[in-house]
């Protein structure tokens, strides 16, 4: 299970999450949570998600053997046998489309398996298999759970989710029409190799949304990549042609190391001199590039990739379906009050 569903469920499952906990005073006055910056706040809801959770299994845990060795009990069988006749083998068999849907879904695995294909596809089938049967399982777990009136208490309530309301600018450049019930706020930097792992994914969820969901991307170039600044001024200079995203997949594609900015845009065939004055004269490109950069430093973001779902902020890499699946509680939950955390 990943960590973004982790949370997702650690915090569903405890009940009322403490909005902004009091962390402490200093002076008789008190810090709050939201004192914290982002990235720190990050940390605390993720740990905090994750301790709630593992306090929920082990409840859940506890709870199902005892009730397996009642009943196994009162049937004057072993506990193994008993689960066996509560939960007989699937008779569905995994066919080729889902082992290929599966393979599409996540090439991570392909691409780390060193072996024969035909082991993977193999190993592919028996992961499926196990998998529906511990959905079997869960649902034979929450029947019990329902019949013997099992209640579980959370360990402390966990702690809300930050929230961040980013301004947009009509100058950004957007994915995805204006009239979306949903923004994705993207902070990226074209040097940067967890940049380059998201945003093929990012174009690929907001084509399953099309009318749902806009990308808006802002500029964040690190100090540590020295030629980010450049390649950003450089994006914005593709986008003044209507390429910005052809401009962004090609750079994505490879890396920076070895090309330079009018080398992709002659690959792109843009008009090159044009380009090239953009990239050295242009101050209001290099205006709205600095103003990404400020804009970041004064929401307290430092790191990319991150995004802003709505008012989710994620940082860092994540798996196309921890970003699925984030864009789907935002799409399915009423809007909420947004705060904006101190840097």
């Amino acid at each position: 299970m990943t960590r973004w569903t982790l949370l997702a469920v650690g915090l569903m499952l405890s009940g009322a999450a403490l909005a902004d906990p009091s962390l402490g005073r200093m002076g008789g006055q008190p810090f709050q949570l939201s004192d914290l910056s982002l990235r720190e706040q990050l940390q605390l809801y993720e740990e905090a998600g994750r301790l709630e959770l593992l306090w929920r299994q082990a409840g859940e845990r506890y709870a199902f053997d005892r009730l397996l060795e009642e009943r196994a009990k009162a049937a004057g069988i072993s506990k193994e046998d008993y689960l066996k006749s509560q939960l007989p083998p699937s008779t569905t068999s995994v066919t080729d489309e889902q082992v290929d849907r599966y393979l599409d879904q996540n090439p991570q695995v392909a691409r780390r398996f060193q072996g024969k294909p035909e082991v993977l596809r193999l190993r592919v089938q028996q992961a499926l298999i196990e998998q529906e049967r511990e959905q079997r399982l869960s649902v034979l777990r929450q029947a019990w759970f329902n019949e013997a009136g099992v209640q579980f208490e959370p360990l402390f309530g966990g702690i809300a989710p930050p929230r961040l309301l980013v301004p947009k600018d009509v100058r950004d450049q957007s994915l995805g029409p204006a009239t979306a019930p949903l923004d994705v706020v993207v902070f990226l930097d074209l040097e940067c190799p967890y940049c380059r792992r998201t945003f093929p994914l990012l174009i690929e969820l907001q084509g399953r949304f099309p009318e749902k969901v806009r990308l808006v991307f802002k500029h964040l170039p690190l100090p540590i990549h020295p030629q980010a600044i450049t390649w950003a001024v450089a994006a914005e200079c593709a986008g003044k042609a209507g390429r910005f995203l052809d401009f962004a997949r090609e750079v994505y594609s490879k890396t920076t190391l070895g090309r330079t900015p009018l080398e992709v845009a002659e690959k792109l065939a843009l008009d090159v001199a044009a380009f090239d004055a953009c990239l050295t004269g242009d101050e209001a490109v290099k205006n709205k590039v600095s103003a990404d950069v400020a804009l970041a430093a004064e929401l307290g973001i430092t790191a990319t990739p991150t995004l802003v779902i709505g008012n989710v902020p994620v940082v860092g890499q994540k798996s196309r379906a921890e970003l699925e699946a984030i864009v789907n509680g935002k799409l399915a939950a009423p809007a909420a009050a947004e705060v904006v955390p101190k840097p």
